[in-house]
């Protein structure tokens, strides 16, 4: 494995196949229609796509876009690096980058942390300790887990719990009901099953197994 700052160099141009830019993009380029002098002949191909005769790196076009005087967002953690290019829908700052002649769109916050910590370690992400989705800062950045990510949203109030989430189909009242009173699946030698509890409350079996297990409403626990 390697780094996406590493994947992108620009090949040198001795290793680019004639008839392709010499910016390394991959793309064809057209061909000269007439004479004009030595260096440019009727039918060689010329060296660059028009508008393609420089190309900046990945970790240089980071550095063009990166202001480190940003926001604190997060009093402990200092000053955020503030993003000044485009970003995704989420507000995560994105960079277009080429790879083996492919386009691909990546987080900046995902190049910052190559560039300063190295290669990203597999399956995992890279996220924020300041919870601001364009900082780059990489003092602001860890590597951490789906499980991580979503512990944080939590964590932050960055997902809406409890009541608040548009998917809930039961009140806190209920819930709390549900724990007091069928903790055990025996009471007064009468077998509680999630399928009875929940016709009761107009929930699936599962729904009740995960209230009561707490895998779901874990705030009232």
């Amino acid at each position: 494995m390697s780094t996406l700052i590493e994947q992108s160099r620009i090949p040198p141009a001795e290793t680019i196949p004639y008839g392709l830019c010499h910016c390394g993009c991959g793309q064809k380029t057209g061909v000269e229609v007439r004479d004009k002098g030595v260096n440019r002949r009727k039918g060689t191909p010329y060296k660059f796509v028009h508008g393609h005769h420089s190309r900046v790196s990945l970790e240089d076009r980071f550095w063009k876009y990166v202001v480190k005087e940003g926001p604190i967002v997060n009093v402990k953690l200092g000053m955020c690096w503030s993003w000044r290019a485009s970003t995704s829908g989420d507000g995560y700052g994105s960079l277009t980058v080429r790879i083996s002649y492919k386009l691909f769109h990546i987080g900046a916050h995902r190049v910052s942390y190559e560039i300063h910590f190295g290669e990203i370690p597999e399956g995992k992400l890279v996220l924020h300790k300041c919870d601001n989705p364009p900082c780059t800062n990489p003092a602001h950045l860890y590597a951490g887990t789906y499980e991580d990510n979503i512990r944080d949203a939590y964590d932050r109030l960055r997902q809406p719990i409890g009541e608040a989430h548009p998917s809930s189909k039961v009140t806190e009242e209920i819930v709390r009901e549900i724990r007091a009173n069928y903790a055990h699946p025996v009471i007064d030698g009468y077998v509680r099953s999630y399928t009875l509890i929940g016709k009761k409350y107009g929930l699936s079996s599962t729904n009740v197994k995960a209230i009561l297990l707490g895998w779901t409403w874990k705030h009232l626990l």
